[in-house]
Parts: structure tokens; sequence; C-alpha cells
């Protein structure tokens, strides 16, 4: 029963400190084909909803964010080849964010900013926290 654990949505945010709206849309969407080529269920541009009438069609919330559903051994996976792809190019920060069950996942991938240790501590507690979820039916 414990492989048939439920997939889980990760919210990856892509920044770039030196991209407008636009270069950060057709990145997302680079870094939207690639992950659709790992092992994930399902990877989707994040949808803010209507936009306002007179309001710019481009949603800054939404611009830069992806919606990856996964099952949960995918995930240090995915997070490598984030981890990866953040370091081909200077300036490239990804922020994840996640929950399973009453513990929440956040963490900002970006030069000088999250050390190889922080990560893997973070990544072991979110694996912890949806095995214990998955755990329970």
């Amino acid at each position: 029963m414990g492989e048939s654990a439920a997939p889980v949505s990760l919210l990856v945010s892509v920044g770039d400190g030196t991209a407008n709206d636009e270069e950060i849309d057709r990145l997302t969407r680079r870094l939207r084909q690639q992950l659709s080529e790992l092992d994930v269920e399902q990877v989707q541009m994040a949808s803010g909803g209507q936009v306002p009438a007179g309001a710019k069609a481009v949603d800054p919330i939404t611009v830069g964010t992806l919606v990856v559903t996964l099952l949960p051994a995918v995930v240090p996976k995915v997070m490598d080849f984030l981890h990866a792809w953040m370091l081909r190019d200077t300036g490239r920060t990804v922020t994840i964010r996640a929950a399973a069950g009453d513990a929440s996942f956040d963490v900002e991938y970006a030069p000088g900013v999250t050390s190889e240790e922080e990560l893997k501590r973070l990544l072991q507690t979110f694996s912890d926290a949806l095995a214990r979820t998955s755990g329970r039916s």
C-alpha cells in the first residue's frame, strides 16, 4: 500500500534579477518543457484567473510560476534537476513551495542563499512529512 502514494503538487516560481516579465515567461515555458520530460505526472503554468478590464494581459503574480504534480518518490530527482537548471545561468532563482499534512516546504534555490547541507535537510524534512502523510489513509 505504501507504493501507491498520492501525487503532490509543488509550486515552482522562477526568478532572474535582470529579466522582465516577458523574459521570465519565456524562461518558465522552457523550464516547463524540460520538467515535463522528467517522470512527473503533470506540469502546468499557474493560472491567476480572469484579468480585470483595462489591465495588462500578463499577471505579475503568476508570471514565472508552474504547478508540478508528481509522486513523492520523484521529488528528490526534480529538486536535483531544478538545482542544476538554476546553476546554468547567473542570476536565476527558483522558489519551491509545497505542503504535506501540517508540514510546509518553502525553499529558494539561489547561489549563496541555500547551502547544499541546508537543502538536504529541507528535502529530508519534506520527504519525511510526505511519508507520514502517505502512511495515513
